[in-house]
């Protein structure tokens, strides 16, 4: 089957939802901007809103799960879109530029939130210790590991593992200190291996061994194959100079 290359309209949304509050839609009508980063170890985003209507002044956003979705509408399917892994609002601003009210929303993900649960103990390994950096990850992100027990538990999905990361017993070489960052124990322990982790859209983290060499990808773009997602489209100028010429006098 080809690629429909008729020109579509992209849409966007935000889907803002927390625990006894009403959740709110917003869509390409009210949304002004969505300024997104997406990295291995970060997800955070900015997202202004229209608010000349003052419809969101008196709503505290504080902590709402935020799921962004970019798409297009469809001629035939109508609006379809595709979320990104939820977030969180930790900020909100109210202000007023060019003649509109905005309410702008600073929103992190599951990694950023990690990155802020400090070990409330101390928790040396010992030369016995028999969990594999696979249990300790899962017991850290699962909030089970002692100095963690008191923050969001996060689901663990392993979709591919290396040899080293149910295998490798770290022992009295991970600890964790006072203050430790819940994040940075998760890193320390996956620079053991080869595997690297992903926050994606089901709200789980996902680790998994990346493919780096072979032909077999998730996705490939090919050059001017038919029935393909070409990657660019071939153009040719061609330039064309007037008959001219210079006159000198002296």
């Amino acid at each position: 089957m080809g690629v429909d290359t008729s020109r579509q309209n992209p849409i966007w949304r935000i889907v803002l939802s927390r625990s006894g509050q009403s959740t709110q839609t917003y869509t390409n009508t009210r949304i002004l901007e969505i300024d997104q980063s997406e990295e291995e170890f970060s997800q955070t985003a900015v997202v202004l809103l229209d608010n000349s209507d003052n419809a969101l002044t008196t709503i505290d956003f504080e902590m709402y799960k935020g799921v962004i979705s970019f798409g297009y509408n469809d001629s035939t399917q109508g609006d379809e879109y595709s979320p990104i892994a939820p977030l969180y609002v930790v900020g909100q601003r109210l202000f007023s530029a060019q003649g509109v009210l905005v309410c702008q929303l600073e929103l992190i993900g599951i990694p950023n939130l990690m990155a802020q649960d400090k070990a409330e103990s101390e928790l040396p390994l010992t030369e016995g210790d028999a969990r594999t950096i696979k249990t300790l990850i899962s017991a850290v992100a699962n909030a089970t590991l002692a100095p963690y027990s008191n923050y969001t538990n996060y689901t663990t999905t392993f979709d591919s593992e290396d040899t080293l990361i149910d295998s490798f017993k770290p022992k009295e070489a991970f600890r964790v200190v006072i203050n430790a960052p819940r994040l940075n124990r998760i890193q320390k322990l996956l620079s053991w291996t080869g595997s690297k982790m992903r926050a994606e859209n089901d709200e789980a983290l996902h680790f998994f061994d990346p493919t780096i060499s072979g032909t077999s990808y998730d996705y490939e773009y090919k050059l001017a194959v038919s029935g393909e997602h070409s990657f660019f489209d071939k153009e040719l100028i061609n330039r064309f100079v007037n008959p001219n010429k210079e006159v000198v006098r002296s």
